[in-house]
């Protein structure tokens, strides 16, 4: 790597895992399209494996009272088999492919999540008459329902095995049914994350993949890791959740589309 090189991709790691540190996902999603400007995606998968693996590690360690551990085994049936599917894609597909189904993916996610967080607005704008005589919604979940959110596990999976970034799939899946419960949230989501990362992780290590240049990339991104962890820890108590999602969202359809762009012209 040249210097500018290593500046842009410790200061993107950085940034990245911050936001995942706030927020409980992003940092692939938002670091890859900017990376994949200066790195081979290949390259980049087998880089973010080892720092998503320690990051996912010690948010776990962090959050290890909130996983449910009869529904996490649940969880993980449906996401591996989306891990190997994903890692399948990666060594099969031209990467221009990738790229374009990176970026599909990426303004698919952001736009629903801003849609979803309009549509709160205006429910919480109705009139206080109306809310107050709502009452809470007791329906059982169909199958029709389990199936979607199970599917989502699958993709996930797959986005994590081929990109390292089924984190918004997850936070997908987990908002659903942690939603309210912060702690439960963020362990379930980052111990999915901690399964799947250290799959791909040992897989690459096993297969040989971390070259010297690989190692010392992966060097300096635990760096931009150890940053990101300590600038996340001192803001999280002091930052407003919903701007921040908000303002990621915006980020991740610009970043998106830059890499659809990219693609196509």
């Amino acid at each position: 790597m040249q210097i500018f090189e290593m500046i842009v991709f410790f200061l993107v790691i950085t940034g990245g895992f911050t936001l995942s540190g706030l927020i409980g996902f992003g940092a692939n999603v938002l670091s890859m399209p900017v990376l994949s400007l200066f790195f081979k995606i290949q390259d980049l998968v087998v880089v973010l494996a080892v720092i998503s693996f320690t990051n996912a590690a010690y948010r776990v360690v962090e959050n290890r009272k909130g996983i449910i551990w009869n529904e996490f085994l649940q969880m993980m049936a449906f996401s591996l088999p989306g891990t190997l599917l994903g890692l399948w894609i990666l060594k099969n597909l031209p990467e221009t492919w990738m790229k374009f189904a990176l970026g599909c993916f990426v303004v698919g996610v952001a736009s629903r999540n801003l849609y979803q967080k309009k549509r709160k607005q205006q429910s919480q704008n109705q009139e206080a008459s109306a809310a107050s005589s709502e009452q809470p919604d007791t329906t059982p979940e169909t199958g029709k329902g389990k199936l979607f959110y199970r599917a989502v596990l699958f993709a996930g999976g797959i986005m994590q095995g081929a990109f390292v970034c089924g984190g918004p799939l997850y936070l997908i899946y987990c908002s659903h049914y942690y939603g309210e419960k912060r702690l439960q949230f963020r362990g379930m989501q980052f111990a999915i994350i901690l399964v799947n990362s250290s799959f791909i992780f040992f897989s690459y290590l096993l297969r040989g993949a971390y070259t010297k240049p690989l190692i010392l990339q992966s060097g300096l991104g635990l760096l931009g890791l150890l940053a990101a962890v300590l600038i996340s820890n001192a803001w999280l108590k002091h930052i407003q959740d919903a701007a921040l999602q908000q303002l990621v969202q915006i980020m991740l359809l610009i970043a998106g589309g830059s890499l659809i762009i990219q693609t196509v012209l």
